[in-house]
């Protein structure tokens, strides 16, 4: 797994913060945690950056997960990068946003097939059209791939057109 040039970066000058950033983010990007794994390994030597977990109650009830827990957890593990919070978004993320759906929107976006990306986005993780957009956008710039602003809106564009047959199609 090839990590970025920030990470690296960030675990060089020690920058605990952006390092856990990176790593959380990690967890959506691919939830098979390859990457979080590889970001772990790389980072391992850095002072202070897993802490003793603050004996927050987590919910492990799967049936009341839905994405507000999951983001509300994700802004938690912020402030408290436990080894037994991690450890339970991974399984809320898995329980949520199951691989096989991550995995085709990143073949997806490596394979160039972003008119494919809002309807993925749409009809297989439950996003709407704006969240659709800003997810296609963003995760083509995250994973890596040449994406510049003008190239983000003409992505972001195209998942919006294919929504908009898709539901039209729908209606039919």
């Amino acid at each position: 797994m090839e990590l970025t040039q920030a990470f690296r970066e960030a675990v060089k000058n020690r920058d605990v913060l952006s390092v856990r950033i990176m790593m959380k983010d990690s967890l959506l990007r691919e939830p098979d945690f390859k990457e979080f794994k590889a970001m772990e390994e790389a980072a391992k030597d850095m002072p202070d950056l897993y802490e003793t977990h603050d004996g927050t109650e987590l919910n492990f009830n799967e049936s009341s997960w839905n994405d507000a827990y999951m983001d509300e957890l994700m802004a938690d593990v912020l402030y408290n990068f436990s080894h037994e919070r991690l450890e339970h978004l991974k399984k809320v993320i898995t329980k949520l946003h199951p691989y096989t759906r991550q995995e085709r929107f990143r073949d997806e976006l490596k394979e160039g097939n972003s008119a494919r990306i809002g309807g993925i986005l749409g009809a297989a993780t439950g996003f709407g059209a704006v969240q659709a957009l800003t997810a296609s956008a963003l995760a083509a710039t995250v994973i890596g791939l040449p994406v510049g602003a003008a190239a983000g809106a003409v992505l972001g564009a195209a998942a919006s057109a294919a929504l908009k047959e898709s539901q039209q199609k729908g209606e039919k």
